[in-house]
């Protein structure tokens, strides 16, 4: 429990900053800077005694180290077993699934749901694994994670209690496999000298939302010898500076590089930094918030929950598998909606078991098996959005092409939705 520390205080994120005595109160204190801005009742001083500086007049906090619900995080096995491993049910127990846009009206039996929880709990087959929000800080033992599951390839560890990058490095050097890495919504200690490491597997790292400056991207790179995709969105970036001396990104077979919702103003200094990136084709300065506002109506409530599209936002859930699996509705369209409000003649297909964290891309292939269609073929997806049980709906488009965002829950799909699919 130190200064620079991650916490979870009910359910809320927070960086310790202070760690004393404060005067008139005895005991020990923590001082808090809250993720939230306006979680706080102050900025860091306490009756005109200054004992840390917050970002924001109310982003600030004391409490005790003792204080009920204050988590200071747990180890990476840890949260993987507490959501991939459930007790299997008797055989003769019928288990059912709750319609979500029913308000508990409508049960489906889940069929066989055994299978499923034995298959999640072949920890070391585990290929893909999202723990985001699951109070992580720490590696854990040394050899632990290599022993469980060395073959994950894609890891998602967004909204966790990280501090230290070594902690990141002790994870990901166990796991030999991994390719691709997210670390969103994850406050780090500052770097004052190159991360060192060797995390030579990791193609694609994600740090959106980090507050990790262009300067500690340059000092974080060097343990990802073999980094081609960078996302360092929404971090309030202002420069690109890539001093003459560096050789980080020059040597490296960087590709692409995400720099959405950034304040970047220098372009003369942009320009230079990326003719200097030789392997750099793709830049990414912007999203393209009117078209996808426009074919999807809730699309900014879906950014206010989730965060914008290019974040691979972490979900909240952690509950066990049973609670996750979503049922969905497909239905064959006619034709394809001219706008929001157009409703084709719709002809039902079949009822679909899925994850909310399922990507759009196999969501893709399941509805082209459903509809018996070559691989290539083309469709476009729609999702019936209603205010309530008596609305007819409207229909938003779900892009299939927008990869970077890829999970089924920050389009809207949930429990009992409908899906409507076209030819294109």
């Amino acid at each position: 429990m130190s200064v620079g520390d991650r916490i979870c205080h009910n359910s809320e994120l927070g960086t310790i900053r202070f760690v004393g005595t404060v005067e008139r109160k005895p005991g020990q204190w923590l001082g808090i800077e809250w993720d939230d801005p306006s979680r706080g009742k102050g900025d860091g001083s306490i009756n005109g005694l200054r004992y840390f500086q917050s970002r924001s007049p109310t982003g600030a906090s004391f409490l005790r180290p003792s204080a009920p619900s204050l988590h200071f995080g747990r180890t990476f096995i840890a949260a993987l077993r507490e959501k991939y491993l459930e007790d299997l049910h008797a055989t003769s127990t019928k288990e059912a699934i709750v319609l979500g846009s029913s308000d508990g009206a409508i049960e489906v039996e889940a069929v066989d749901m055994n299978k499923v929880r034995n298959k999640f709990a072949q920890l070391e087959k585990l290929k893909e694994v999202g723990l985001e929000n699951y109070m992580i800080s720490k590696a854990g033992p040394a050899g632990e994670i290599k022993a469980v599951c060395p073959n994950i390839r894609r890891l998602d560890l967004s909204r966790n209690l990280f501090a230290s990058w070594s902690e990141i490095i002790e994870i990901v050097e166990q796991i030999h496999a991994l390719e691709s890495l997210t670390l969103h919504y994850n406050v780090f200690r500052e770097l004052s000298s190159p991360l060192t490491g060797s995390c030579r597997s990791v193609v694609h790292l994600s740090l959106n939302r980090t507050g990790v400056t262009w300067e500690q991207a340059l000092l974080i790179a060097p343990a990802f010898p073999s980094l081609k995709r960078l996302e360092i969105g929404f971090n309030d970036l202002s420069s690109l500076d890539l001093p003459v001396s560096s050789n980080v990104f020059t040597a490296a077979p960087l590709e692409l590089l995400a720099l959405d919702g950034n304040t970047l103003a220098k372009w003369n200094e942009l320009v230079g930094t990326i003719k200097r990136i030789s392997t750099l084709h793709t830049l990414m300065l912007t999203t393209e918030r009117g078209q996808r506002a426009a074919k999807h109506p809730r699309w900014p409530t879906l950014v206010k929950l989730h965060g914008e599209p290019g974040e691979e936002a972490p979900s909240t859930d952690t509950g066990k598998l049973q609670d996750r699996m979503m049922t969905v509705e497909v239905y064959r369209l006619s034709e394809i909606p001219q706008n929001p409000s157009h409703r084709p003649q719709v002809v039902f297909q079949q009822t679909l078991q899925v994850l909310p964290n399922m990507p759009i891309k196999t969501l893709r292939l399941k509805l082209l098996k459903i509809l018996k269609a070559k691989p290539a073929t083309q469709i476009r997806v729609f999702v019936k959005l209603r205010r309530d049980a008596d609305d007819a709906g409207v229909w938003g488009e779900v892009d299939l092409n927008l990869t970077r965002q890829s999970d089924l829950v920050w389009w809207g799909i949930e429990n009992g939705c409908h899906l409507g699919v076209a030819l294109s």
